[in-house]
């Protein structure tokens, strides 16, 4: 079964995470059976362009810091049929803090303490992270105006 990580992106990250989160199906469903050649073709080439994107992202993720926030996925707006039973089935924690990363805000102000709250409540449970590197997580990753921070917190299945 997937999980779904927190991992955190730098400024000039966010291209790439807006690149790499969603495939051809999750953007604009999968062509009709009917469809001719051309229209798979086409379908088969942006695919691959957002798998190169996300081999990029996943690569520069591999060493950095993260947190398990629970089991299943959500794909917010997927055109995607597996996608959205995916999201039909991930419990709530993972729905609600993917939902608020989505489109990877500083991790700061609401969405920080929002996340946090969740997150303490549920820490341990369901395939999540025990609280205390969740806790160490989010200490190092906050964005304040006196640290000069500029974190993006993303969530990312695999």
């Amino acid at each position: 079964m997937k999980h779904t990580y927190l991992y955190p992106i730098e400024d000039g990250e966010l291209w790439l995470w807006r690149a790499a989160r969603m495939d051809v199906p999750d953007l604009f469903g999968s062509p009709d059976l009917g469809a001719g050649d051309e229209e798979f073709a086409l379908s088969v080439h942006l695919g691959d362009a957002l798998g190169v994107a996300r081999d990029l992202l996943m690569k520069r993720l591999e060493s950095r810091d993260r947190v398990c926030i629970g089991r299943s996925y959500v794909v917010p707006g997927s055109h995607c049929v597996s996608a959205q039973m995916h999201e039909r089935t991930a419990d709530r924690t993972v729905r609600d803090v993917t939902l608020m990363l989505w489109d990877a805000p500083y991790f700061r102000s609401y969405d920080w303490i929002n996340a946090r709250n969740i997150l303490e409540k549920t820490a341990g449970q369901d395939g999540r992270d025990d609280w205390e590197p969740i806790r160490a997580f989010f200490r190092e990753h906050r964005v304040t105006k006196d640290n000069g921070k500029r974190t993006r917190v993303i969530p990312v299945w695999m």
